[in-house]
């Protein structure tokens, strides 16, 4: 009996790319942390983790295990935290492929229309920088350190996804994968249908 080789496929990775064959189109998703949230998880889970410390802290004359356990524990369970925060309060891109047209949060594009994507800075880092400017004090810098994945639909600017700068890898993944599933459809489309 012979085995067949199962190969790893190139859009297995984030974002998630699965073929639709009723609708003869792509979609690609995936979950993503925004900026904002980026910013707040770390303090959200610090301060987890601190009341957590402070509750489980064993009393005096303890073992060494003891004050290992509650050091340990909060930071595990604070760790355990963080995807379900995540996956709580993150956002998803959605964006679905046909021959024809692009839809991006239930709105279509046409296809025929010169379509690139791309990752630029933020929209709104130039207003945050303005109004620290104007204030004369300092503001958080929530969007300026962000970049967003765009799509270019002629000359309109269309938001796909933004992301803090520690996701610059996820942003520059989203916007290849989103260049190559455009330009790609008609022949993915093609294979995909025949394998079926």
């Amino acid at each position: 009996m012979e085995q067949t080789k199962r190969y790893v496929s190139p859009l297995a990775s984030w974002p998630h790319t699965r073929l639709i064959p009723k609708e003869a189109a792509f979609r690609v998703w995936g979950l993503y942390t925004p900026p904002l949230l980026a910013m707040v998880l770390p303090v959200f889970v610090g301060t987890i983790w601190f009341f957590l410390l402070a509750a489980i802290y064993p009393p005096e004359g303890s073992s060494e295990w003891a004050y290992l356990y509650a050091y340990i524990t909060p930071a595990f369970v604070a760790g355990a935290m963080v995807p379900v925060i995540q996956g709580l309060t993150g956002s998803w891109v959605n964006v679905k492929f046909t021959p024809d047209a692009v839809r991006v949060c239930f709105q279509d594009y046409a296809r025929s229309v010169g379509i690139t994507f791309r990752r630029e800075e933020h929209e709104e880092a130039i207003k945050e920088a303005q109004r620290e400017l104007d204030t004369g004090r300092r503001q958080p810098q929530i969007f300026r350190n962000a970049v967003q994945v765009v799509m270019r639909y002629g000359e309109q600017r269309v938001v796909i996804a933004s992301f803090p700068n520690t996701e610059i890898a996820k942003a520059d993944a989203l916007v290849l994968r989103l260049q190559f599933v455009h330009e790609n459809i008609d022949e993915m489309l093609r294979s995909a249908l025949i394998e079926e």
